[in-house]
Order: C-alpha cells, then structure tokens, then sequence
C-alpha cells in the first residue's frame, strides 16, 4: 500500500517536471504491485496517448481502465478519445458520446466528439459539438479548428457558395491535404467543373478511410450512377452501405455491447439451468404427464 501510494506520488512529481518517461515507469510500478489501480491505468494511458505518443499503449491502459471500473466516467471518456485517436471511430462514439452530453464537457472532449461524430456520418450533431466549443470555450486551443470547422461543413448543405469559398478551402488543405471538411466541397466543386474523376477519386479515398462517412459515399455513388460504365460500381457502393448499417452499432461501443451479451448469456444460461432443475423434481414431472395428457385443440 504505501509502496503504491509513493510511486503514485513519485510519477505526479515527475509529470509537474516534465519528465514523461519517468513518470510512466513510475505508473507502471504502481500498476504491477496492485493491476486494479484505476488512477495508475488511467495516468498511463494518458500520458501514452499524450506526451509519449505510444497509440499501442495508450489503447492498452485505457482497456484496462475501462475494463477495472466499467462504469467509471473519466475511464470512459480515456477509452474513447484513445480509440478516436486509433482509428476505432463507432467505439469511440458510443464512448464519448455520454462525456460530450455532460453540461460541464471540457474542451477535449467536446473537440473529439465532433470529428468522431462527424467521420461516422453524423455531421448535424458534429456541427451542434463545435458550435457548443466555440460558445462555452472561446479560449480553448481547439477554437481556430471548431470555426474552420463550422465554415467548411456549412457548404455540404447547400448554405455556403463553393466557388467562393475555394480560398479557403485551399488554404485549409494546404495546412493539412487530408482535412476532411475540405475535401468535400473541393471534390465538389471539381464535380461541378466536369471532372468527375478527380472527385470520384477523392470520394474514394475517404470512403476507403471513413467507411462510416456517408456523405461522401452518396456523392460517389451518384458520380458512378450517372456513367453507364460505372453502374455496377454505385450498386455495389448501395450494397455495401446498406450492410455496414445494419452491422455497425451505431451508438453503442464494443465494451458496452460485449458486456450486454455476456449478460444475456448468463441470464439465459441461468433460466435453462432453472427450468432443467424444474423439469427434474417430481412437480415438474407431474406437469409434464399432465401436458402429454391433454388432447390438442
């Protein structure tokens, strides 16, 4: 117990220096001497997922967090910014999606939820996160994205001109060429200038990487639909999407969805052990030569 408590307080005075490394293998200690330490697992997949830019073991602590305290909201909320940062966006939904509710959401949180939200299809509730950011925190460093944000999804719905907006839909790609929020009014707008290759094939890339995001499967399909030689291509798109809808939870995370069926599992074991044990004793037999008894009606 002590010995926990000083390699706690150990690895806190060496994250207020600034010394990473050692406060993980300070963590670490700690977790070894006792593997339910939830504050342990917790700083651990912080700071991976932070300063050490460990994505393997981030992901590692945060399932070891979330599995010790299931329930826990701050566990929660690690496991899906990490699985955000993975790359596992419908985990990372259903797990921030509670966080990002709360009334007091940090910046951190509202920030993560919007771009999962927003790469998994859902671009109205990801707009609705970064309007509350810009609103509830004007200071955040997360602000200057929340407003680039804003102005590039309005496009998608036909509220903003794309032509004149190409300026800064260049300027936001030549900061970062895989911005999704630009790449879809630029694809667009090459689609309205008759160069439906170049679109459609940046249409793929995204789908490839976002293979929740609708938006760009369904402008995709459209460039295949209107070319009788890529037909079968936007049929194949439809059938596609219409299987990952049905396969894909969609706001409910793997954890979550794992323990449900466990307890099914164990709920339904439990009424068959019971029903066999009823089947067994002599009123359970008795009822059994009554029903074979009864004529059919």
């Amino acid at each position: 117990m002590l010995f926990r408590s000083l390699r706690m307080r150990l690895g806190e005075a060496y994250e207020r220096q600034g010394d990473f490394p050692k406060a993980v293998a300070a963590y670490e200690e700690a977790f070894k001497s006792n593997p339910k330490l939830l504050p342990a697992a917790l700083k651990l997949a912080q700071l991976n997922a932070g300063a050490l830019k460990n994505s393997a073991k981030a992901l590692e602590f945060a399932k070891k967090a979330h599995d010790i305290a299931p329930n826990d909201p701050k566990a929660a909320e690690i496991l899906g910014r990490v699985s955000y940062q993975s790359g596992n966006y419908p985990v990372a939904y259903g797990l921030l999606q509670p966080a990002a509710r709360q009334p007091a959401a940090n910046a951190d949180v509202l920030h993560d939820f919007a771009w999962v939200a927003y790469v998994t299809g859902r671009v109205a509730e990801a707009r609705a996160t970064m309007e509350r950011l810009v609103k509830d925190a004007p200071n955040s460093p997360h602000l200057a994205d929340a407003q680039s944000f804003l102005a590039l999804t309005a496009l998608a719905d036909g509220s903003g001109d794309i032509a004149a907006a190409a300026p800064e839909i260049d300027k936001a790609l030549a900061a970062n060429p895989t911005y999704l929020p630009a790449l879809m009014p630029r694809s667009a707008l090459q689609a309205q200038k008759g160069d439906a290759k170049t679109a459609a094939a940046t249409y793929a890339e995204i789908t490839t990487k976002y293979p929740d995001f609708a938006p760009a499967q369904k402008r995709l399909a459209a460039i295949y639909a209107a070319d009788p030689a890529t037909r079968d291509k936007a049929y194949t798109l439809a059938i596609r999407r219409a299987h990952r809808c049905r396969t894909t939870p969609s706001s409910h995370n793997s954890s979550a969805s794992s323990t449900t069926s466990a307890k099914t599992r164990r709920a339904r074991s439990s009424s068959s052990t019971k029903a066999r044990r009823r089947s067994r004793s002599p009123a359970g037999r008795r009822g059994r030569a009554r029903t074979a008894s009864r004529p059919w009606r």
